[in-house]
C-alpha cells in the first residue's frame, strides 16, 4: 500500500488542512485494547482514530469524534460488550457528536434503509436515524473540511446560535433510554 493512500496518511492530511481550528490529543501508546474490542485493525480509518487518539475536536470545537481511551472513548460511551456490540443504541455505534447533541453513528442494524457500516445521523430531537450515505472515511474527510459558514448555510447548525449540551454523557444516557423506550413501543 502506498504511503499516500493509507488511512493514517489521509487522516493526517485531512486534519492538517482543516479550515477551522482542530484540537488533537494523541495517545501515548496505541489503544490496542479498544481496537480489539471493536474488531478493527491498524490501517483501517476507525482503527487509526481509535488507536492513535484520545481526543479529536473539529470545526472550532463544534464536532467531537469518539476515539480510544479517554473522555471520548468510543468503547465506554457506546457500552460496547465483550462481543464488540454497542449496547447504548442497539444497531448503531456512535462515532461523533456535535455540541448541540446531534449524533453520528455507524449502522449495524439501526437503519434498514442504510447499508451496514454506513454513517447515520440522529438529530437531538428525533428517534429516527437518517442515512447520510457515507462510509467512515468519507465522513472523516467531510467533517474535516467543514466550516461554521458551511454548517449554517446547509442547515446543520442553527443560525441563531448553538445550544450546547453541558454534559454529553448525561445527555447520551437520557437520549438512549428514551430511544430504547421508543423502539419497545414499536417506533
Amino acid at each position: 500500500m502506498s504511503e499516500n493512500t493509507n488511512a493514517i496518511y489521509q487522516i493526517n492530511s485531512w486534519f492538517k488542512h482543516t479550515q477551522q481550528k482542530i484540537s488533537l490529543v494523541r495517545n501515548n501508546i496505541r489503544d490496542l485494547s479498544s481496537m480489539k474490542m471493536l474488531h478493527v485493525g491498524e490501517g483501517s480509518y476507525l482503527g487509526e482514530i481509535v488507536g492513535a487518539y484520545s481526543k479529536v475536536s473539529l470545526c472550532d470545537g463544534y464536532f467531537r469524534l469518539l476515539c480510544g481511551a479517554g473522555d471520548d472513548s468510543i468503547v465506554d460511551i457506546n457500552a460496547v460488550n465483550e462481543n464488540g456490540i454497542p449496547e447504548l443504541f442497539p444497531g448503531a455505534l456512535v462515532i461523533a457528536y456535535d455540541i448541540n447533541g446531534n449524533l453520528f453513528a455507524l449502522n449495524s442494524g439501526a437503519c434498514r434503509d442504510a447499508a451496514m457500516g454506513s454513517v447515520l445521523y440522529l438529530t437531538k430531537d428525533s428517534f429516527v436515524w437518517e442515512n447520510l450515505d457515507l462510509r467512515y472515511a468519507q465522513f472523516l474527510k467531510w467533517v474535516s473540511r467543514l466550516t461554521a459558514e458551511n454548517l449554517i448555510r446547509n442547515g446543520w447548525r442553527p443560525e441563531a446560535g448553538d445550544k450546547p449540551i453541558a454534559d454529553i454523557l448525561e445527555f447520551l444516557m437520557g437520549k438512549a433510554v428514551a430511544y430504547n423506550m421508543f423502539l419497545r413501543q414499536g417506533g
